[in-house]
């Protein structure tokens, strides 16, 4: 799946029944114990249910209201390779007995990835051992990509939460906001369902996950007041 036309495809299908984006930093608005919307670059927005699905980066914006959200980032490397002479068209997805992958498009590219960093921070550096990981996994299954030309290495931050499963419902402790967060490496093709869940979750319809298996409160500690 490529993860960029998936996005873009999603952004313009929202548009279209009437979504508007805003681009900037947020910050949660709040009266007492209820979040009654979101601040854009200085621009109040209200709102009666503020959604927050911003991956890794969920624990800064929650700090503000005292709570320790307990998603970290863990970093991944992905290598994009080209093959311009191979027809890679209907080259299957190949998922080898370790954490890594090949995906191919169509025009001769691959993709290789990815590593799971756990404790490195926002580090955007593409590193040497990370380079060296998938390469020697990928050459060990798929030998022939050694003469594959390497594009371009990419980084990004899977966002995790406390053993390493999702959570997703109403952030306890407080009125007007829905959280969806911790889906790893999965957020790409779960996504899209846990997004559709938890739209109805905020509208008050039944949804079809079993809410107590992704319990927030398992990733939330509330700071301890002087």
């Amino acid at each position: 799946m490529n993860g960029k036309a998936l996005c873009e495809a999603l952004v313009r299908a929202a548009k279209r029944h009437g979504a508007v984006f805003r681009k900037g930093s947020a910050v949660l608005q709040s009266v007492g114990q209820k979040i009654i919307g979101v601040e854009i670059e200085g621009e109040p927005l209200h709102a009666d249910e503020v959604v927050v699905t911003t991956g890794a980066w969920a624990k800064e914006l929650c700090k503000p209201l005292g709570i320790e959200f307990q998603i970290e980032p863990q970093k991944a490397q992905i290598v994009h390779l080209e093959l311009p002479e191979m027809n890679t068209d209907a080259w299957p997805v190949v998922m080898p007995p370790t954490n890594q992958y090949l995906l191919a498009f169509e025009g001769g590219k691959v993709i290789a990835g990815a590593t799971h960093e756990d404790n490195v921070g926002y580090d955007t550096r593409v590193t040497v051992s990370g380079l060296q990981e998938i390469l020697e996994k990928a050459l060990a299954v798929a030998p022939g990509l050694a003469s594959g030309t390497v594009v371009e290495t990419k980084v990004g931050f899977r966002p995790v939460a406390p053993g390493f499963l999702p959570v997703i419902g109403k952030f306890p402790g407080f009125e007007g906001i829905f959280v969806a967060n911790g889906l790893g490496s999965s957020g790409l093709t779960v996504g899209p369902y846990l997004g559709a869940e938890l739209a109805k979750l905020v509208r008050g319809e039944t949804i079809e996950i079993d809410l107590e298996r992704y319990d927030v409160a398992g990733a939330i500690t509330f700071e301890q007041s002087n």
